[in-house]
């Protein structure tokens, strides 16, 4: 008889071990009294007041920082992380799961499962690195995880080695002084955010997992010793911005953006000349951003700091093992909560490694500029029928545009044919005022792999959301499996 042997570290075929205790969750009253359970635990506490009776472990409180640091002050054993620990807020869990307005006793079982879930899933992804990032076993992932303030920091402190290999090894830290100058973290217009008579404010988003990988799958710099060039005499900057990016090596370019023939878009200005980490106008771009802003501004490059090779994306590879350990493309693209830990994972390229700041790793730096290139063609599609720009991050796109239900319809229709879907709250306001969010897969513009579950966000199907959802419940063995059969 044949053996069949399967390589120890392939995420899709590990054998599943004893996970990191899931975070618990305490959803509070306005009278002090609170309801706190942990998955998959289904007889839940109550209490009034301190939260001391709690067993001990990592909880998450619907509160923001500042009271969440107040509850956990004096609780031996007990940690307790506030509302936005997970990334996407308790009351987003509940508005996404149709439990807005419900009791806290109706709600916290399905928050509880799905917090408990996008925990598992991170967990997931690191764990197959856990021996070569330096700390073993699921023990040490749960570690860095349940002592950070966020999940996505938690994530990055895990990664932290991985992360470093594309940071500055220069003892002056002279790179690191180029990489903060090259940082910037999505685009915002200033002074759009609140609330404005007579506007709506919508949310959009790429398919979390798919865009993820879209920008951190590629390969990011090496630490190296870089070297510089500066552009030769009667050289155009294009001619030099060629011959550098012909050379195949990493590349910053110390450049200007000016205003061209014609007036470049506000978001175009805000990409170009952003303030930055470094508190100055940027004036170190990437090539994609070179490629991006000329053809709205005039980009003139002086000179060029390369480095030396490329390397695999620290952040990339705990998205594939994400993909992988969620049951392969088909089951991890169909599921919400694989989709927030996407989010938790990319976000944590940019959250502090040890003392670096988040620009000081070429990581984060490749990976930013990625995000803001990658978000222009539906920014402009999204500009062309009368809406503006808010906040563009990560592949979400908040946009203002006018209470008109004519305007509404054409937004909400070029947002779904570049790829995005719609917040389900908006999609409920939207159609009390008879705007129905589109969800025809033949013109959806993303990659058909995500398609399924964008018409299902779209079309607010929350029955269906859920069943795919709970496939993640399963061994990670068995998931790619158990979607083949809820789809059969």
């Amino acid at each position: 008889m044949s053996l069949d042997f399967v390589d120890l570290d392939d995420p899709s075929q590990a054998v599943d071990e004893p996970g990191p205790l899931a975070p618990g969750v305490v959803l509070q009253a306005e009278d002090g009294s609170w309801i706190a359970l942990r998955a998959p635990g289904d007889v839940p506490f109550h209490g009034t007041g301190p939260l001391g009776s709690l067993e001990k472990g990592l909880w998450i409180v619907d509160k923001p920082y500042e009271e969440a640091v107040v509850l956990g002050r004096r609780l031996r054993g007990i940690s307790v992380r506030s509302d936005d620990y997970l990334k996407v807020s308790l009351t987003r869990i509940r508005s996404t799961w149709g439990l807005a307005g419900q009791r806290n006793a109706d709600a916290i079982g399905i928050v509880s499962k799905v917090a408990a879930r996008i925990h598992r899933l991170v967990s997931g992804a690191i764990t197959p690195d856990a021996r070569r990032l330096g700390f073993g076993d699921a023990g040490g992932v749960a570690f860095h995880l349940d002592r950070s303030s966020s999940l996505a920091t938690g994530i990055a402190a895990a990664n932290a080695d991985a992360l470093g290999l594309s940071a500055d090894d220069d003892a002056s830290g002279r790179m690191a002084d180029h990489f903060l100058r090259a940082w910037q973290s999505g685009i915002y217009i200033a002074d759009r955010k609140g609330r404005e008579e007579g506007s709506v404010t919508l949310g959009f988003a790429h398919p979390r997992l798919g865009y993820a990988l879209r920008i951190a799958g590629q390969d990011v710099p090496a630490t190296a010793t870089w070297q510089a060039a500066s552009r030769k005499e009667g050289q155009s900057s294009p001619e030099f911005v060629a011959a550098v990016t012909a050379i195949g090596k990493p590349a910053i370019f110390r450049a200007s953006c000016r205003p061209g023939h014609r007036q470049a878009p506000e978001y175009v200005e805000a990409y170009a000349n952003g303030i930055g980490s470094a508190n100055t106008y940027r004036t170190r771009y990437l090539g994609c951003e070179i490629e991006a802003l000329s053809r709205h501004q005039d980009v003139s490059a002086e000179s060029v700091l390369r480095g030396d090779r490329w390397i695999p994306s620290a952040t990339g590879a705990l998205l594939r093992n994400l993909e992988a350990s969620a049951g392969g493309p088909d089951a991890a693209r169909a599921s919400w909560s694989v989709g927030i830990a996407a989010e938790n994972i990319l976000a944590s390229a940019f959250r502090k490694v040890r003392k670096d700041a988040p620009g000081r790793t070429a990581e984060a730096v490749w990976i930013a500029a990625r995000d803001r290139t990658a978000m222009l063609p539906a920014i402009q599609a999204i500009y062309d029928v009368g809406a503006v720009l808010v906040s563009a991050h990560l592949g979400r796109i908040v946009v203002r545009c006018p209470r008109d239900p004519e305007v509404l319809m054409l937004v909400v229709n070029a947002a779904w044919e570049r790829g995005l879907v719609g917040d389900m709250d908006d999609g409920e306001a939207l159609s009390a005022c008879g705007v129905d969010m589109p969800s025809d897969p033949s013109l959806f513009g993303g990659e058909n792999v995500d398609t399924l579950l964008s018409c299902i966000a779209q079309q607010r199907r929350r029955r269906a959301l859920w069943v795919l959802d709970a496939i993640q419940d399963e061994p990670s063995s068995a998931r790619a499996k158990a979607f083949r059969l809820k789809l059969s």
